[in-house]
């Protein structure tokens, strides 16, 4: 992508990656390591002036899997992310 400077990397991630609450310790963690390479990738492909490459970074909420059940962030959920 560098040597043709066209592209478009997009990283999935989590707001947990922007905080950190018991019970996720190593979800959290995860995505806030996949928050810093999406950082420091940004950071390469500007200081290589690429304008042809472009980096995005998608956040969505906590999904409501058995994966965090009992965990309890300080957000509240809008009514319309609700996961019936």
């Amino acid at each position: 992508m560098l040597a043709k400077n066209h592209g478009h990397i997009v990283s999935i991630n989590s707001l947990l990656g922007m905080m950190g609450i018991a019970g996720a310790t190593d979800y959290c963690a995860s995505k806030f390591g996949a928050l810093g390479l999406h950082e420091a990738l940004s950071l390469e492909v500007s200081r290589a002036s690429r304008n042809g490459v472009f980096l995005t970074t998608v956040h969505p909420f906590q999904v409501d899997t058995d994966m965090f059940t009992g965990v309890a962030t300080r957000l509240v959920r809008p009514p319309m992310y609700a996961v019936t």
